[in-house]
């Protein structure tokens, strides 16, 4: 059963889906453009194994999709995932972040709020059937909000930075600016590039 208690920030399926690797926010990560985070994700599992499956699951029509494929082969993804896969999807949800200033003014609306996939059945990087689950997906999620609080960074100038040249080579037809979403940065003014000083 969903909460909704107004006492956390959760996303499984609702105000604050964007912080699911489901929801449909593509992310520049180690050189090629996802369709979610869920395929980046679920490809890293067979970098070291097997550029077939990550080819399968980089093309794969959904996030869901991503992750049966990936459950499918799960006999044959590398021997070190389990002591890895904390690390690569924070760095994964760290890139999405960087690339879209709508989930980080949603990330910032969450307060001080404890930030939970509430997911009935994942124990891992939810809360569980039982909600006493470990969670793992929120807390990186406001590891990456403290940042986000202590920094003040436009990710647009002191992140990726470069995003119209790698949309224009996009492999999608038709992606929207979800990363400017009409928040200007009063620095570089949302295109990346600090103005040199007396310009």
């Amino acid at each position: 059963m969903l909460d909704t208690s107004g006492k956390i920030a959760a996303f499984y399926g609702r105000e604050y889906y964007c912080f699911s690797n489901f929801s449909s926010f593509a992310v520049l990560w180690r050189g090629r453009l996802w369709m979610t985070s869920e395929h980046a994700y679920q490809a890293a599992k067979f970098f070291d194994t097997s550029t077939e499956f990550v080819e399968m699951i980089f093309y794969a029509k959904s996030a869901y999709s991503a992750l049966k494929f990936a459950k499918a082969l799960k006999h044959l993804r590398a021997k070190d995932w389990e002591e890895r896969k904390l690390s690569i999807m924070e760095e994964v949800c760290r890139a999405k972040l960087q690339q879209h200033g709508y989930i980080q003014r949603k990330l910032l609306q969450t307060g001080l709020l404890e930030i939970v996939e509430d997911s009935p059945v994942d124990s891992f990087w939810g809360w569980g059937p039982d909600k006493n689950g470990r969670n793992e997906l929120g807390k990186i999620w406001m590891k990456l909000r403290s940042e986000l609080n202590e920094t003040k960074i436009c990710y647009h100038c002191n992140g990726v930075g470069r995003l119209k040249d790698f949309m224009s080579k996009s492999r999608f037809a038709v992606l929207d600016w979800l990363s400017f979403d009409g928040e200007i940065c009063n620095l570089c003014g949302g295109t990346g590039k600090i103005p040199a000083k007396g310009a």
